[in-house]
Parts: structure tokens; C-alpha cells; sequence
């Protein structure tokens, strides 16, 4: 499974049976609504073989996971134990992504970037520290500190399409 299917299926069995919206789930994993509907097919598949749970789909209402708690909780090792084999920490791309959310938002929360990237609050907060270490360096004025002036949008953007 890719990594987006994995937090969908994460998102589905925290809902403990909610139901929850193809837009929704769309918006919050940043894909179109076929793609969330393209992958629920392979979480489908993924419960049917690991599990007796299954994919409810109510048209017109959502989707949601019934499964036992047993079940739930092998999986959500499963998936946590495959992320922590996979991931100590974040590919440059996602450091640049990372990046680009925090300008464009003014208020994005460690645990919605932790959520999004699938990593430890730990891998977030040195990612930005990492950031913050970088734009000092190349960006700092001491009148004004960091600002986001012509020559500092050109090395942002230097930086980011690198």
C-alpha cells in the first residue's frame, strides 16, 4: 500500500464506525475524490486479506471500517510498524513540502503536518528547527529581521524547485 492509502485506512479505523465523507477525505489528503475512491478499492482488498473486517459504503452518506477492536489494533500496529521501517525521517521533497505549507498557512498545527507526513512530532520540530537554521543563514536582515522581500521569494523559490 502507498503512503496515502495507509493514512486513509489509519483515518478510517480512528473513526471507530463513523462515517466519513469521499470529499472530506479528499480535501484532507490532498488527492481528488476518484483517487480516495481508487484507493478505498485497495483498502478493501487489504482488509479482506488481513482481516474480517470490511469497507461500508453507504452512496449519498460516506464510508466507513466495521471491525473488531482485536482486529483494528493488529492493524494499526501493522501500519505503524511498516511506517517506522520505512521512514526515520523525511525525504528532502517532503522538507521542501513542509516548507511551502508553513508559508502559505498561517496556522498549520505540528500534529496536522505529523498526521499528513505519517512521522514522529519529534521529525516534524527538526525539520522546521532545520528551516529556521537555514533561512537565518541565507536570509537574515538585522533590521528587519526575515522578510519576505523580492530577493528572499526568488531564493525561496531557488531552493524550493531544487
Amino acid at each position: 500500500m502507498k503512503e496515502r492509502q495507509r493514512i486513509l485506512l489509519k483515518k478510517l479505523l480512528l473513526a471507530d464506525g463513523q462515517v466519513a465523507l469521499v470529499q472530506h477525505l479528499a480535501e484532507e489528503l490532498n488527492c481528488s475524490e476518484k483517487t480516495i475512491r481508487n484507493d478505498l478499492q485497495i483498502v478493501e482488498s487489504f482488509l479482506k486479506e488481513q482481516s474480517n473486517g470490511r469497507l461500508i459504503r453507504k452512496p449519498g452518506v460516506g464510508v466507513s471500517i466495521e471491525i473488531s477492536d482485536n482486529e483494528k489494533q493488529e492493524i494499526l500496529s501493522f501500519i505503524q510498524s511498516e511506517n517506522r521501517e520505512k521512514r526515520g525521517v523525511l525525504h528532502v521533497l517532503e522538507q521542501k513540502e513542509i516548507l511551502f505549507q508553513l508559508l502559505i498557512h498561517e496556522n498549520i498545527s505540528i500534529q496536522q503536518l505529523t498526521d499528513r507526513y505519517f512521522v514522529s512530532h519529534s521529525a516534524i520540530k527538526k525539520v522546521i528547527e532545520e528551516m529556521e537554521t537555514w533561512l537565518k543563514t541565507n536570509f537574515y536582515n538585522k533590521e528587519t529581521r526575515i522578510s519576505m522581500d523580492g530577493e528572499i521569494s526568488t531564493g525561496l523559490r531557488a531552493y524550493l524547485s531544487y
